[in-house]
């Protein structure tokens, strides 16, 4: 029988990652918790649950997603930004929302030329 594996997400270093693109009061802002609270995922003193960790997750993968087309560095003003990929409605609204899907087929859009 095949041994099972536990994949544990390593959210500190996906905290650290996303702060440094976003600030820690860019990423409490989204995730809508305290910049302490980001803080200590940052160094490692707590890690995000539940909500908090799928939101880390998903805002992890859609800077990579994202930085295959733009610099990093401009995610934060594209996220709050409105989207025509999305019927006008900014990418944050969307995935807190709706969850990271659409957001994800926007970022497609963009990437393969398409136009809205």
């Amino acid at each position: 029988m095949a041994e099972t594996v536990q994949y544990q997400p390593d959210l500190s270093r996906r905290a650290r990652a996303l702060a440094e693109v976003l600030t820690q009061s860019g990423l409490a802002s989204i995730v809508d918790v305290s910049r302490s609270a980001v803080s200590r995922w940052v160094k490692g003193e707590d890690l995000p649950r539940g909500v908090n960790a799928a939101a880390v997750v998903d805002l992890d993968f859609l800077i990579a997603r994202y930085a295959l087309i733009y610099p990093a560095a401009t995610f934060a003003d594209w996220f709050t930004a409105t989207n025509a990929f999305l019927n006008g409605a900014s990418p944050k609204d969307v995935l807190h929302l709706e969850g990271p899907s659409r957001v994800i087929d926007a970022l497609s859009s963009e990437t393969a030329g398409s136009f809205a």
